[in-house]
């Protein structure tokens, strides 16, 4: 909408157009504000996800690297791959509900 296309009365006042033509520039900056702290959350929820699935993969490969002489280390690595997996699949579930299927 644009603010020249705004009802005002005719008969109001030229002081009381003006408040009414800021009030509407306000609103719309903030609503435009809204609009893009969404688009950053989502990027931010996909950003999460990757990261978690990330860190999982880096313990995967730790535990891989590991002899047969270090089994409480692939141990630990395969608890923190297994943590991290889980921590991206519950993320990735929960901004589902928020978002819908098709936004990862």
């Amino acid at each position: 909408m644009n603010v020249s296309t705004v009802a005002i009365n005719p008969q109001t006042s030229t002081d009381e157009k003006i408040v009414y033509r800021v009030n509407w520039l306000r609103a719309r900056a903030r609503a435009q504000r809204w609009s893009e702290e969404k688009e950053i959350v989502i990027k931010e929820m996909g950003w999460v996800i990757g990261t978690f699935s990330y860190m999982g993969d880096i313990w995967e490969t730790r535990g891989k690297s590991m002899g047969n002489e270090k089994l409480g280390h692939r141990a630990y690595a395969a608890r923190e791959t297994e943590r991290w997996h889980r921590w991206a699949e519950t993320a990735k579930k929960e901004f589902v509900k928020v978002l819908g299927e098709d936004a990862f």
